[in-house]
């Protein structure tokens, strides 16, 4: 609950809103089954809350944001499941056990809004190797860090100076689960830095700049509260648009991310090369914090014809 309260925090500071916190903690126990089987109800108690305010006071469905975290983003997804028009879901790191490998409808999927983005921070195949999802679930689905955000092993000291006992407890078993909390709140862009995404096949494909925004842009996506921005290509709605983007060890994580590409002429094969077997490339781009530094080296013959330096 302090995490979302600080996320009601950030929401009115951003504009003059009405935001409701849900305290389910009295269905959100252990054994973990018990709160998967809880989470339904739940959903549906939220939906039923909804239509009462549209019936008594004309609040459109299309109006609401729901914003749930682990099995809390299923919670959300039930909700807009019996709403059939919810304006917006945000799913954070929905939670994997017992939700891998499941019908849409058991599950936070793209139906059950009119935007669903998701922030995936501890994806993974087993509980065992984490305690989110690697499927995606939403219109837009966000990797940051390729699911791996770095700086966990620095958090836990930083949680206990400036966080509650709970928030700190919370991140020592479960950082990066947790991180998308993090990633949504800095996201309202207070210092002037957005969490870009990039459409991507892989992580690997993104690391080796395989991948870029596109001639308008339309390969990219902020991740967070901007998500809406999006705009997606006319006459098309995709639901499997996965988002790579860097972000940084330390709040408030984002980071500028730069795309450098070098083009080299081919000689062809015949030409005498005057013993020069390879070329020493250092880039430096000068910003008003820091000074970044890459260093490439093309041996003459590579097939590759460009390099991402990436920050």
């Amino acid at each position: 609950m302090p995490t979302f309260k600080r996320i009601k925090d950030v929401l009115l500071e951003r504009a003059d809103e009405n935001v409701l916190v849900v305290d389910w903690t009295a269905n959100n126990r252990l054994p973990y089954s018990v709160t998967v089987a809880n989470s339904r109800v739940v959903g549906a108690q939220i939906a039923h809350f909804i239509n009462y305010l549209y019936k008594t006071m004309g609040t459109s469905p299309e109006s609401f944001h729901l914003i749930g975290h682990s099995v809390g983003a299923h919670v959300a997804g039930y909700a807009g499941e019996r709403l059939h028009k919810l304006g917006r879901i945000t799913g954070l790191d929905p939670a994997g056990p017992l939700f891998r490998n499941v019908p849409e409808i058991v599950r936070l999927d793209p139906s059950d809004a009119v935007f669903v983005d998701v922030i995936h921070s501890n994806p993974s195949p087993t509980l065992l190797q984490g305690y989110g999802t690697t499927e995606d679930m939403g219109d837009l689905d966000f990797f940051p860090g390729g699911g791996y955000p770095p700086g966990c092993d620095q958090t836990l000291v930083r949680s206990i100076v400036e966080d509650t006992p709970t928030e700190a407890l919370a991140n020592l078993v479960a950082c990066r689960h947790l991180r998308s909390y993090e990633f949504f709140i800095y996201s309202f862009n207070r210092d002037g830095c957005l969490f870009v995404g990039t459409e991507c096949s892989s992580w690997k494909d993104f690391l080796h700049g395989h991948c870029n925004c596109g001639h308008n842009g339309e390969k990219c996506a902020i991740m967070g509260i901007f998500a809406p921005t999006y705009t997606f290509p006319t006459g098309k709605h995709y639901t499997d648009r996965r988002l790579y983007l860097k972000v940084g060890p330390e709040r408030p994580f984002c980071v500028h991310q730069y795309q450098v590409i070098l083009h080299f002429h081919a000689f062809p094969s015949h030409h005498h090369t005057y013993g020069i077997e390879s070329i020493d490339v250092d880039i430096v781009v000068l910003g008003e914090l820091e000074k970044l530094k890459a260093n490439l080296l093309v041996e003459y013959g590579n097939s590759i014809s460009f390099k991402t330096f990436l920050r």
